[in-house]
């Protein structure tokens, strides 16, 4: 898998395929399991990530609450399960194992994450935002909590704060990190709906000026920047990652532009066309969401 659709695949939505693996769990479960009984519970961890390794989602969640019942402090073994059951569509379960797990450790990184996502499936945006920001504030570097913050950043309205974490972690990782210039994308777009164009624009020059003019996403860069046409940039996006991301921007573009109507058409492209575990996807069907509430109640409407 490239880069590129890597760091696209926002696997929620599922919710964002940054977070489609076991983490912790995963690391030791290789190997091959004993068949005699009992197990403890490092070995019934260990199988249930062998299962989730191989989307064995069920199997991954039994062996897990095996391990739970012989480990009941340890929160690591929770949040593994947590992740299986969001991947049978178990969201308030998933949500009760990560409460479970902050209640053990309030240092564990992966139970406030994995709780955002819940949180955010059940469309308890705010409490989810809570648990992402109290997520990045752990790990500033990590690029999962900075990308499920964006997005929940962006359905909460806060873009007056959606930018500051990806400002922190290019701040750490520097333009040569292979996530920085997707997440100066989306402060871009942050940057701009909180009503500070100088500071987008300033962005995306310093992104196209430190970044490589061959590698993607450079030239999404430089069509936000204006060096670029949209005719340019689609010829340019030539796969159907690439493509997906391309037309968001041009979308966005022409939404803060005053051009709903050419912004709803190319969402709803990226809607009916665009792969699902694709964050610009699960944007681009929020925006659509928020594109017909405001034709439905003009007068509410924000102006930008």
């Amino acid at each position: 898998m490239s880069r590129a659709r890597f760091i696209q695949r926002a696997g929620t939505l599922g919710f964002i395929a940054l977070t489609a693996w076991v983490q912790a769990g995963a690391r030791g479960g290789a190997a091959d399991f004993p068949t005699t009984l009992p197990l403890s519970a490092r070995q019934w961890n260990d199988r249930g990530s062998k299962f989730a390794q191989e989307q064995k989602w069920q199997p991954a969640i039994d062996a897990f609450t095996e391990a739970i019942q012989l480990a009941t402090n340890r929160s690591e073994i929770l949040v593994n399960r947590a992740v299986a059951l969001q991947k049978l569509g178990e969201w308030e379960r998933a949500e009760a194992d990560c409460t479970a797990a902050v209640a053990i450790n309030p240092e564990d990184t992966r139970a406030f994450l994995q709780r955002a996502i819940a949180r955010a499936e059940l469309g308890r945006n705010e409490d989810a935002f809570k648990d992402a920001s109290r997520a990045v504030r752990m790990e500033p570097e990590n690029s999962q909590c900075v990308f499920i913050r964006h997005l929940l950043a962006s359905r909460t309205g806060r873009h007056d704060l959606g930018h500051v974490a990806g400002e922190t972690y290019i701040g750490i990782h520097g333009w040569a990190d292979p996530w920085s210039p997707y997440i100066a994308l989306l402060n871009y777009v942050s940057l701009r709906r909180a009503g500070n164009p100088a500071a987008a624009k300033a962005l995306v020059a310093e992104a196209g000026s430190s970044l490589p003019p061959a590698d993607w996403p450079t030239p999404v860069t430089l069509y936000l920047h204006g060096d670029l046409d949209e005719s340019a940039l689609l010829a340019l996006a030539t796969q159907p990652d690439r493509a997906t991301l391309a037309r968001y921007y041009i979308a966005m573009q022409h939404w803060l532009e005053g051009d709903t109507a050419k912004a709803r058409e190319l969402f709803e492209t990226i809607v009916a066309t665009g792969d699902r575990a694709f964050l610009q996807t699960k944007l681009a069907g929020d925006h659509l969401q928020e594109l017909r509430a405001q034709a439905a109640n003009p007068s509410g409407a924000s102006k930008e």
